[in-house]
């Protein structure tokens, strides 16, 4: 008890220490807000450096969000919920725009970024009771999200970034990114051999098929995905040794596939908790199946994602990539090896400090 008192008091006192640091960092917190108002970011990157391209304004987004979500919790505590989503709807508009940027890394900072704004969604709206209004402003936060990264787009970039490294090998032009001596310290850097030379151009034949694969009318990010895996399936029943380097080389391709319909999933279930509440304030009596549309399906299964009562709420989920129930569980006790599903809740889900989640009766699910 002794302990506990001193944690919860050590807390009090942290809360109005962290509001003083972030009023003193408002004319930042305004300036990322101003950003996640442009059309879009520009970093003025020299793409022509190649894979010598340097990017660390992608890891000043993610702080600029976390930022704008400890702002946005600090200001709904003082309850000013209204201004608390605002600025994680900025935060979504920030985390949309580097999901923008044409090559991986940017994607999955992307989805790093998206994925912390939801979490922080979840625990504010179950702080307060469920209005429409509160309801809405969830919502507008998840439009925020925009739409997912293309693959297309990133993969277009890795292309070009990979065959300008390759072009700058060993070349005058090395020396203005380089310096004096910069023919050979790209050749070293780089890795150059004759046999690497030929490896890496073996790999961009490959992402070059992948690239036509795609259709050249709209973006549809599963699709690409789908198309992608086809792809590595393709790849992986490959024996010539000249592949083994560009099947390691494109685990990071098949890794994005999954996170896009992680990230789908995530949207879709958080908007499914939405509904079911604006729903249960409309009807508070009804139960059974939402409309089947695509908002409720489950992007692993094709199926629609799993909904169960709780006490006061709903738990909402997707059964992820691995395809295994376990009952709106957020901690799971399985094989090592097996992936938690997608869970949000309302009220949101606390865990307990230093010990395991709790075992609770698994509910029935209503479909």
């Amino acid at each position: 008890m002794i302990a506990h008192n001193l944690a919860h008091e050590q807390y009090s006192n942290a809360v109005p220490i962290q509001r003083r640091l972030l009023d003193e960092l408002q004319p930042l917190i305004e300036a990322y807000r101003s950003a996640a108002s442009k059309p879009k970011l520009d970093f003025r990157h020299k793409w022509e450096n190649g894979l010598e391209t340097l990017i660390p304004e992608y890891a000043d987004v993610q702080n600029a969000v976390g930022l704008l979500i400890a702002d946005a919790d600090s200001n709904d505590r003082d309850r000013k919920p209204e201004l608390a989503m605002s600025e994680l709807y900025d935060a979504a508009r920030l985390s949309n725009l580097i999901g923008n940027e044409p090559n991986l890394i940017a994607v999955f900072m992307s989805f790093a970024c998206e994925s912390s704004i939801e979490n922080e969604l979840e625990l504010l709206q179950g702080r307060s009771i469920p209005s429409l209004a509160s309801i809405s402003r969830t919502r507008h936060v998840i439009d925020g999200f925009g739409s997912l990264p293309s693959v297309r787009r990133a993969l277009s970039g890795e292309i070009v970034m990979m065959r300008q490294g390759l072009s700058l090998l060993g070349t005058r032009r090395a020396r203005d990114v380089f310096g004096p001596n910069g023919a050979q310290l790209s050749l070293r850097l780089g890795g150059y051999s004759p046999v690497r030379n030929a490896l890496d151009a073996k790999l961009i034949e490959y992402w070059r098929t992948v690239f036509r694969s795609f259709p050249k009318s709209g973006e549809d990010p599963i699709q690409e995905t789908e198309l992608l895996n086809k792809q590595s399936a393709w790849l992986d029943k490959q024996t010539d040794w000249q592949y083994a380097y560009v099947q390691a080389r494109n685990q990071p391709y098949v890794g994005l596939g999954v996170a896009l319909r992680d990230q789908l999933a995530r949207r879709r279930v958080l908007s499914t908790l939405c509904d079911l509440l604006e729903r249960d304030l409309q009807k508070p009596n009804a139960d059974g199946a939402l409309s089947q549309t695509a908002d409720h399906t489950d992007p692993f299964t094709g199926e629609p994602l799993k909904v169960l009562r709780k006490p006061g709420g709903w738990i909402a989920y997707s059964l992820g990539r691995d395809h295994f129930d376990d009952h709106g569980r957020r901690l799971s006790g399985t094989h090592k090896d097996h992936v938690p599903n997608i869970v949000f809740e309302y009220p949101a889900f606390t865990p307990p400090h230093n010990r395991r989640e709790p075992s609770r009766k698994t509910p029935t699910p209503i479909w």
